[in-house]
């Protein structure tokens, strides 16, 4: 109850697990096993961090490329154009309208970029909305792949950190459906709850459920049959909690071959922008006709 008091301070998954923990009366296995959970979690995290970083200068670098030629050189060419009185190129105007506008393009994206955000945030509010956002990452492919393999990971390394400090599984289910952190495994784990209530098998109680796959109900079977769940469920956790850095990773790899390819374009455009007048102006003063390939 006091934690409860410091909710900014302690999550409810947490008060909820002190609670279990007290319960059992194995309050020091529970925080045990907990900290151990949030080391592992530390670890992630920081990890996916430090991967964010590659990508993240090589935005900021090719954008940077792209600003610079486009503010800086091509209006000194678009002046040297008009002071020899020749027509400036198609490309060359198109890129600096761009460049003229770009104010109230920053300004359009930025808003456009705060109304989703609010109503993503307003969507995260309300249990139809949280589930319809799932329903969308679990239809996107490699995002598909990360968010099931999180949320397995989770609820597999919560739940066994509640049945090794010896917590019934009815309650320990009950707890971890706030634990990953997404409305359908919530729900899903809700229904899984009373089906152990009423005296089936862990197993069974999840097969049929769609988001967890045949391999998963299999291994969990397996680990009742020997009386080993919590080991099971610990190495489930290991094995998911791998294959999420692996899709995070992949996700990561895809985003920056995209985003480096796209700004490959658009710098190779504005280059072009560049060169072309640059080649004309020299042909032009030396005298020469048109550029064959102009």
């Amino acid at each position: 109850d006091a934690l409860a008091k410091e909710a900014p301070y302690f999550p409810s998954l947490y008060v909820d697990m002190v609670r279990a923990g007290i319960k059992a009366q194995n309050l020091s296995g529970v925080l045990r096993l907990m900290s151990e959970d949030s080391l592992a979690r530390a670890r992630l995290r920081r990890a996916l961090r430090l991967a964010s970083i590659y990508p993240a200068f090589v935005i900021g670098l090719a954008f940077a490329i792209v600003l610079l030629l486009g503010f800086f050189v091509l209006p000194q060419f678009a002046m040297l154009y008009r002071d020899l009185g020749a027509s400036i190129p198609a490309d060359m105007r198109l890129v600096l309208g761009l460049t003229k506008y770009f104010r109230y393009i920053l300004i359009g994206s930025g808003g456009a970029a705060l109304v989703i955000i609010a109503l993503l945030a307003t969507l995260r509010t309300t249990s139809e909305g949280r589930l319809f956002l799932d329903e969308i990452k679990l239809r996107l492919p490699v995002i598909r792949s990360l968010v099931r393999a999180r949320i397995l990971a989770r609820a597999s390394r919560v739940l066994g950190i509640l049945l090794e400090a010896e917590v019934p599984l009815d309650l320990s289910l009950g707890l971890i459906s706030g634990a990953t952190e997404s409305e359908i495994a919530s729900r899903t784990l809700a229904e899984t709850q009373k089906s152990v209530a009423r005296g089936e098998n862990l197993s069974d109680a999840l097969r049929g459920q769609g988001i967890f796959p045949a391999v998963y109900i299999w291994m969990v079977g397996v680990g009742e049959k020997r009386a080993a769940l919590p080991e099971t469920l610990r190495d489930l956790a290991e094995l998911y909690e791998e294959e999420a850095e692996r899709n995070a990773h992949l996700l990561k790899t895809i985003f920056v071959f995209c985003v480096t390819i796209l700004m490959i374009l658009g710098a190779g455009f504005v280059i072009s922008a560049v060169l072309r007048p640059l080649l004309m102006l020299i042909n032009m003063m030396s005298g020469g006709g048109p550029l064959p390939f102009f």
